[in-house]
């Protein structure tokens, strides 16, 4: 993601009289392992009031390697992260892990996905 273009099409959605309320970063793609520039894009969330989700879920682990762990920076300011470990540690079964910054969101969150409501 381009966060000026990010910004720009921000702006352009408020002058036409939409509502943004969330933006998706990505930490590894799963075709070419690129990753989004989080801080940039938490300052442009944080300037609109905007809920900022991490997919991170193939390169989330990176969080992990002294010599990776850059390429993540900025994802303590995101308000949601997906995580799957078993992506790249390998573990021998599915694991996924959807991380919530705000505790009064995450027991509500919970009930709604234990009871299939989406």
């Amino acid at each position: 993601m381009i966060p000026e273009e990010l910004e720009r099409q921000v702006w352009q959605a408020k002058k036409e009289g939409a509502a943004p309320f969330l933006v998706c970063a990505t930490s590894g793609t799963t075709v070419l392992g690129a990753f989004d520039p989080l801080d940039e894009i938490a300052d442009i969330c944080e300037r609109h009031g905007l809920w900022l989700h991490v997919d991170a879920s193939w390169g989330g682990s990176a969080l992990m390697s002294r010599k990776h762990r850059k390429l993540l920076h900025g994802i303590h300011r995101a308000d949601s992260v997906a995580w799957n470990p078993h992506k790249m540690l390998m573990a021998g079964i599915q694991c996924c892990a959807f991380l919530v910054k705000d505790k009064s969101v995450s027991f509500p969150l919970m009930a709604f996905i234990r009871h299939g409501w989406g």
